[in-house]
Formats: C-alpha cells, structure tokens, sequence
C-alpha cells in the first residue's frame, strides 16, 4: 500500500517518522509531501494564509505524480489544505487532531477559529485524536463522534526508544533544576514561569529554570522580558535553545514544568517521566492522561498551587517515590512500540475501506 504523509517539516521530524519507518518495514511505500515555504531572506517556515494558493497547487502536483492509497495530514492547516485537494481525488484521507488552537477563545472568535477543525472533521474519513480527554473535548463541541478514534492510550508516538529509564534520587539540599521544553510562547505559559520566578526571586530556595527552546516570531516583547528577568536572576534562569537529543535534556534536570494553557497529548511529558522525572503541569484538559496526579507529578491553576508543587519535590522520599512511579506508568501505557503498532494497524485497516 502507499501511504502519503502531509505535514510541515516540524511534524515529520518530531511526530511522524516513526509511524513512516514502521510502514515501511512492513512492505509499504511511504512518501512525505511537506507545506513548508521559506520567508523571504531566512530559513524560518511561514504558515499564513497567503500561503495557501501556493500549498494547494503544490499538493495537486504532487498527487498527480503518483497515486495513494491513504493520505495522512496534520496540524488543522495542513488537514484543510488535504480536505480541498482531495475533493478531486477521493483517497482515503486520516488527520490527526493534536490539540485545539481555540480552545481557549470564547463567542464569536472560538467558532471562527473552529471551523477548519470542523470543516476537517466533517470531510476526512478517520480523524484521530491524540488522547482520551482531547476527543471528549470535540464530542462537547459538537464533532462527529462516528469519525474520531484515539489509538491506544493516545499519544500520537509514544516515547523514544533512546531514552533509557533510571530513577532519581537527590542529595539534601542540593538544587532542583526545572525544564520547561518546548517552544518558547505567550501560549506556553511562559509568562507565569516569568511571573513565578519575579515574584519568589528563588535566590535562596534552591531552584533554577532551564529552558530548552527557541522563541516563536512575533514574540518580540516575550523575548524582551525574558531578557530581562534573565539579567534580575542570573543563578535562577538559563536559556539552553533547542536541543533535538531529550537524552541531553533529562540528563541533569529534576523535573519539568508545562504552564502551556492550550496543548494537545504531550510527549514531553511522558518522555519526561520514562527518565524518571516528576512533572509540574497547568489543569487544561489535554493533561489528563499524560501523568498521574498526586503519583508522578502535579496539577497547578494557580501560581501559589505551583510553588506548592516546588516545595514538595523537596522532600527527597516523595521525589523518588514519584520517579519511580513515573517510569512505571509510562512502560504500562506508552512505550512506542506498543503505539506505532495500534497507529499502523488503524492506517491499514482505512486503506482497505471503499
């Protein structure tokens, strides 16, 4: 069977290669058609809609190249490009929610910035949902749920095979290093992480905060305070940039923080906890399955209830207690072989539908 993948190169490269490589072990021809197109004078991918005459024509010619016998897409841009294009040519066609853009718009805007999602929903075949919480989530808004399925315990990769499990102990009054990986945005929630540490200072509490990613464009003025916040709190704040190898990332952290106020299923996380590493996580429902709360890490809604969390994390038995709960349910739930053969199957069986 040919299966063709329709993504931006961030979604091949961090979701979707291993779904490709299975596929391709079992006999099957696979081919990726990225939408990514440069800005003028930079190597950064732009994602307007001034972009989107150019990304149809684009897929059209690469459909009439060759014929398919599914086509995959994700993110809600690349699903909307895939619906209109395909309307020609009827393939069996699977998109992958990740998590809702509007989900915290309200009125007027949420509807509006629903509609691709919806306009995706009702035009593709399959839709796949990353996690449990996030297709109760749709069927609350009104999706098909005839059409959504979540593939094992969700996740769309599960967790990668080179991150070797060890439980964490640490010294007594030796300091706890937070990650926060992951882009760099007003999204992310990074102003609460900023907030939190102008707030508490934490010169004197043992903490400091990694940050393993890059800024997004048009957060010129994020960039700025972070900056700043920097320069106030030299021995608390670090900014590591990107680092593809997570093995690098939870080589030497103690725990991770997710203030991200939209997500879908966060690999992140269960990566996080397959190292042995508690996690710190805002209340939003696309959390619900990637840990367990009050076993492997915490909820927070407010910046009180996280420094809360911080403070618990300093008691070196619950630490390593949690850590060693955290390896344990990710190997029951998400080990990646166990995903990527109930992913591939779900491919297989759409290609065999009329």
């Amino acid at each position: 069977m040919r299966f063709a993948f329709i993504c931006y190169e961030h979604q091949k490269l961090h979701f979707l290669e291993p779904h490709a490589k299975v596929l391709e072990l079992k006999g099957h021809k696979v081919k990726f058609h990225l939408l990514d197109t440069k800005k003028p004078g930079t190597l950064k991918s732009r994602r307007g809609v001034l972009d989107l005459p150019s990304q149809l024509i684009s897929l059209m010619l690469f459909l009439n190249k060759e014929k398919f016998d599914c086509l995959i897409s994700i993110t809600p841009k690349a699903g909307f490009v895939t619906v209109i294009v395909n309307s020609i040519y009827s393939v069996r066609h699977i998109h992958w929610f990740t998590g809702q853009v509007w989900c915290n718009d309200s009125g007027f805007r949420r509807f509006f910035r629903s509609l691709p999602d919806r306009f995706i929903n009702k035009f593709a075949h399959q839709i796949l949902a990353d996690s449990r919480p996030q297709r109760n989530y749709l069927l609350e808004h009104g999706f098909n749920a005839e059409k959504i399925l979540v593939c094992a315990n969700g996740s769309i990769s599960g967790v990668d095979p080179t991150i070797k499990p060890r439980i964490r102990t640490r010294e007594v009054n030796s300091k706890i290093k937070i990650g926060v990986v992951g882009r760099l945005c007003k999204d992310k929630g990074l102003n609460t992480i900023l907030d939190l540490i102008e707030a508490n200072g934490f010169d004197e509490k043992n903490f400091e905060f990694h940050f393993f990613g890059d800024f997004d464009d048009g957060e010129d003025d994020l960039r700025a305070r972070f900056e700043s916040t920097a320069r106030a709190f030299p021995s608390v704040l670090f900014l590591k940039g990107s680092v593809l190898d997570k093995t690098i990332i939870y080589k030497d952290i103690n725990l991770v923080l997710s203030a991200s106020f939209r997500e879908g299923f966060s690999n992140t996380l269960i990566e996080a906890q397959y190292s042995g590493i508690p996690v710190i996580v805002r209340n939003i429902y696309a959390n619900y399955d990637a840990f367990v709360p009050d076993r492997t890490g915490f909820f927070f809604d407010h910046i009180d209830d996280l420094i809360s969390s911080l403070e618990e994390f300093q008691d070196n038995h619950l630490y390593q207690n949690f850590s060693s709960n955290a390896i344990t349910y990710v190997e029951d739930h998400f080990l990646r072989s166990t995903v990527l053969k109930c992913i591939t199957e779900v491919y297989e069986a759409n290609c065999h539908i009329p």
